[in-house]
């Protein structure tokens, strides 16, 4: 076991570490498939031949045979080679011109940032790419003097020295690639992991590996007030469940939200009707206004309820968003998650709802002639009757319908 390992190491520290652009290379070949002649390059990687950049195709080649190959690049891992001996103008202006005829990708490093872009070193020969190649979108701070990229070589005139490159549109062709395999596997109501790629005031956006999805401010959190910055940020990886596919509109739909356990299911087993508690009003409808009572829940405050009798075009007119309100639970449907709930009286209603009852029995009594000593004998003052005809007198509902018309009127 020890010879052998000793073997393999040996065997290892034989290979070569890596090639450089133009960099000629006597290669065997050890297969050849319908799109490439594999090499065996003495590296621990095999090399790649594409039968595009040959004349005749795979035409009087077999295994075993060797053969003159010229290094292109590192592509997507894989190491890329053309074939032909280096002319007139060297080694490495061949490579670049094979990359050029047969569209391969071709390392280059960037030197220096120049007049309109970057000078990018391939090989030994200088050339030029612009501002607007040099990414898919602008990158505010982005630095990329001193690295090595893979570029698509766009014009190449060796006589003129002309070399113009582009890594923009290799990473569109890339992308392309990746769009059509994704194609092939996404499919809607599946749970995938991407990569933040922007964030945005109406969600943000998830690379799934070939194509980006949205995840709208709906679909972020059972929270409504949850905005993208404070759940994500670029880089991060997310689990997203795929709600919506259109490949014409280029639009998918993502949602974290369907993955989080809905809070109103919680909410609503511990609930009880009556219970009182504080809320604040998130949004505002001619039906009513929704407070929420806890993260991610929701109850219905109808028009009535909140108008009280008083007749008003609109919620907004006696309450607004962001508002705390102190509520009591009117009603609670498990079934369709619905909550619907009432005002508790303020401090002035209860006032006035004991000022109105008094002067009514003043006056009850001053009409049937009842003296001071015999209204003292009657029964005392009920505050909780008080309240009770007092909201009667306010109608809850008034001409604004049930809370039953309100929801079935948008269909929740």
């Amino acid at each position: 076991m020890a010879d052998f390992e000793a073997l393999l190491n040996a065997q290892f520290e034989s290979f070569r570490k890596g090639f450089d652009p133009g960099e000629r290379v006597r290669a065997r070949i050890a297969a050849i498939t319908p799109t490439n002649v594999i090499l065996d390059v003495n590296a621990k990687k095999e090399g790649i031949l594409p039968l595009t950049s040959l004349e005749k195709g795979a035409e009087g080649l077999k295994a075993g045979d060797s053969i003159d190959v010229v290094f292109v690049g590192l592509v997507d891992g894989a190491l890329v080679f053309a074939t032909g001996a280096a002319d007139a103008t060297g080694g490495a202006d061949r490579s670049v011109l094979q990359a050029f005829e047969a569209k391969l990708p071709i390392d280059g490093k960037v030197q220096s940032e120049v007049n309109g872009g970057y000078e990018v070193m391939v090989g030994k020969t200088r050339g030029f790419c612009p501002y607007s190649q040099i990414a898919l979108h602008r990158e505010e701070g982005a630095s990329y003097i001193g690295k090595t990229f893979a570029f698509l070589v766009e014009e190449y005139d060796p006589e003129e020295k002309n070399l113009i490159v582009s890594r923009r549109a290799l990473l569109e062709r890339q992308a392309a690639e990746r769009r059509e395999a994704l194609k092939a596997t996404l499919v809607e109501g599946e749970t995938r992991t991407g990569k933040v790629t922007r964030i945005a005031d109406f969600g943000f956006f998830v690379d799934l590996g070939g194509a980006e999805g949205l995840v709208p401010l709906r679909e972020l959190s059972w929270d409504r007030g949850v905005k993208p910055a404070d759940i994500a940020k670029p880089g991060d990886e997310v689990e997203v469940l795929v709600r919506t596919i259109d490949w014409e509109a280029n639009r998918i739909s993502l949602s974290l939200r369907a993955l989080q356990a809905n809070p109103m299911d919680a909410f609503i087993a511990a609930a009880q009707v009556g219970a009182q508690m504080t809320g604040k009003i998130t949004r505002i409808e001619q039906f009513g206004a929704f407070v929420q009572l806890e993260p991610g829940v929701e109850g219905l405050l109808p028009t009535g309820a909140i108008a009280r009798g008083r007749r008003i075009g609109h919620p907004s007119q006696l309450v607004s968003v962001g508002q705390s309100v102190e509520v009591r639970i009117d009603s609670i449907e498990p079934d369709r998650k619905r909550i619907s709930l009432r005002l508790v009286p303020t401090a002035e209603e209860i006032a006035a709802a004991e000022k109105e009852r008094a002067e009514r029995e003043a006056r009850r009594r001053k009409a049937m002639g009842v003296s001071a000593e015999e209204a003292e004998a009657e029964e005392p003052f009920d505050l909780g009757a008080a309240l009770d005809d007092f909201r009667k007198e306010q109608g809850d509902g008034g001409s604004f319908g049930s809370l039953g018309d309100a929801f079935s009127g948008i269909g929740i």
